[in-house]
């Protein structure tokens, strides 16, 4: 049998042309094993044996790597969740904080002098704590109650708002090395008051910083901030803020970056693209950027599927390539802002706002291994089959320890089997169409086209 890649299974089957970033774009995402309890909301690894995942009405806790997971917590509805250096957890909720002490064996909850929900946490190097409140009212727009502090590990929270005027609804917080915290606030009028603000004192008082860049006289130097999708303090001591707004009388775009220590100064901020667009002003926008043990970077950009996805940039290199590989799409049909969690290895696990899947992939992994090796495909029958019919995978391999995957002709993960059996028997996806079958074990890879008829 010939060898075709995974790539050239694509193209063949498909005939359809793709750009050279979208061949280096295929293999990226797989599922865990399992993803219960619909659309989540955020996800941490505290250590290599606990990953927690918020979901609306809860937390879901595995303790093999997203083999199997158990709800530890019900609530009416959770945001985010967050884990601190010592390995607290909080998670967000509607004016309130939940808090787990012992590895989200048990949970309690404080009450906030607020209703709104509870978008993000910040620890600053003493071990405090910050909580942003954010939501998006349909007659009153973008509302909050601010920043919230806590000193006794989320047992008692103030409001520190000292500053912000009556521009209150938080959409990121940051801290970095210094304690020094950056909070970004929406403004709806773009009045250039909302945007970013920056605090040397644990929120008792917040300066407004003016996001000032060189427009190349194609767009003003001035930016009014609108909203902010991204805010990351980087390993090298700079600040990412992702902003959408207006110059003048142009909405502008940006993914800007600048040194912590010139935050506060005239300095202009520095655009860095991410896309290929001819407006250098009017960019694709990222929401945080995570760093891997390893150095690369994963980012994510909310839109449609065409244009939303994860955003990754190696280590080493300075262009951002987007995959969207095996990602699939969010209750509303689109992309969304992701959450990325890593365990010791470097295996970076992922979910996606409101998508009920969670991710992993082994593109960071810190042992340095050769790519996957491509064997002699195995056999599917019946091939063609009639959709929901059951197909049977033959091979001469003992395929017990492999993962089986179907993908459709975009790459979109449709089935997975974690170590199988052998001669395993697989529902055929429902829609008719070219499919792909990909057993994975370790660094080798089996692959073999599926083509499912109508019944």
């Amino acid at each position: 049998m010939k060898r075709f890649s995974l790539c050239q299974l694509f193209i063949l089957a498909c005939a359809f042309s793709l750009t050279i970033s979208d061949l280096q774009a295929q293999k990226f995402w797989l599922t865990t094993y399992e993803f219960p309890n619909g659309p989540k909301t955020g996800l941490i690894q505290p250590s290599d044996n606990n990953l927690l995942a918020s979901y609306r009405f809860g937390i879901l806790q595995s303790k093999n790597g997203g083999n199997h997971f158990d709800v530890v917590l019900h609530a009416s509805s959770v945001f985010s969740i967050f884990s601190t250096s010592s390995g607290n957890i909080y998670a967000g909720g509607p004016g309130k904080i939940f808090r787990s002490f012992n590895q989200g064996l048990s949970w309690d909850s404080v009450s906030l002098n607020s209703s709104y929900p509870v978008l993000q946490f910040a620890e600053n190097p003493q071990g405090h704590l910050f909580a942003i409140t954010d939501a998006l009212d349909t007659e009153k727009g973008y509302v909050g109650d601010g920043v919230f502090f806590s000193n006794d590990q989320g047992k008692t929270w103030t409001q520190r708002n000292s500053g912000l005027g009556n521009y209150k609804s938080g959409e990121r917080i940051a801290c970095d090395k210094n304690g020094k915290i950056y909070l970004a606030v929406a403004d709806e009028n773009v009045s250039g008051n909302g945007g970013l603000f920056v605090s040397s004192d644990n929120g008792l008082s917040w300066q407004h910083i003016d996001i000032q860049i060189d427009g190349k006289n194609s767009i003003s130097n001035q930016i009014k901030v609108a909203n902010t999708t991204g805010l990351t303090v980087t390993p090298d001591d700079s600040l990412m803020v992702s902003l959408s707004g207006i110059a003048v009388n142009t909405l502008v775009q940006l993914n800007i970056k600048k040194k912590i220590t010139d935050v506060n100064d005239n300095s202009f901020w520095k655009p860095f693209i991410i896309s290929n667009t001819n407006s250098w002003w009017y960019d694709r926008l990222m929401g945080n950027v995570y760093f891997a043990k390893n150095g690369d970077r994963y980012s994510s950009v909310a839109g449609s599927v065409n244009q939303g996805g994860t955003y990754f940039q190696k280590k080493g290199k300075n262009t951002w390539q987007r995959y969207d590989y095996g990602l699939g799409l969010d209750m509303n049909g689109t992309r969304n802002f992701q959450h990325f969690a890593e365990n010791s290895s470097g295996k970076v696990f992922m979910v996606q706002m409101l998508d009920e899947r969670i991710y992993w992939t082994d593109e960071s992994l810190l042992t340095s291994a050769p790519a996957p090796i491509e064997s002699k495909g195995f056999s599917i029958f019946p091939n063609p089959v009639k959709s929901g019919e059951i197909i049977q995978i033959l091979s001469d391999k003992d395929l017990n320890e492999h993962q089986i995957t179907v993908y459709d002709s975009t790459g979109k993960v449709v089935h997975t089997v974690e170590k199988t059996f052998q001669n395993p028997g697989i529902v055929a996806p429902l829609t008719p169409g070219i499919y792909f079958v990909v057993a994975l074990k370790q660094q080798e890879r089996i692959i073999s086209k599926l083509v499912v008829s109508p019944n």
